[in-house]
């Protein structure tokens, strides 16, 4: 039930609204970051044809806090949920969450999204 525990986070989060690439084996699938932490990253997707899987290695592209280039990211799936609301974003009415996890981030990666969410 949602809700009905307090989940507890190693790591604060902060919003950060930017366009991602979300790429696996061949195949490409974009969408939008909304928050990040020192570990990760909370992606919504509008579409999903072939089903994210829990544990799935990614390449996640996008622009990280004051940096200037896009960066390629390896990550894990930790989450993945089809969410059938309106989405305050996009306004579309079907789309999915999906929570990765950087594995081994640049260290400017790292360091820019520590200050971000610090500030």
């Amino acid at each position: 039930m949602a809700g009905s525990f307090k989940e507890k986070r190693r790591y604060p989060r902060r919003a950060y609204v930017v366009p991602v690439i979300i790429t696996r084996k061949d195949r490409f699938m974009g969408g939008q970051i909304l928050n990040v932490s020192e570990e990760g990253l909370a992606l919504e997707v509008l579409e999903m044809k072939d089903p994210l899987f829990l544990k799935e290695i990614v390449q996640i592209e996008f622009l990280p806090p004051f940096c200037q280039q896009l960066v390629s990211v390896r990550g894990v799936v930790r989450y993945v949920s089809r969410v059938t609301q309106k989405s305050r974003k996009t306004g579309k009415e079907q789309f999915f969450w999906v929570g990765v996890q950087m594995d081994n981030p640049p260290l400017f990666v790292r360091d820019a999204v520590k200050r971000y969410v610090g500030e």
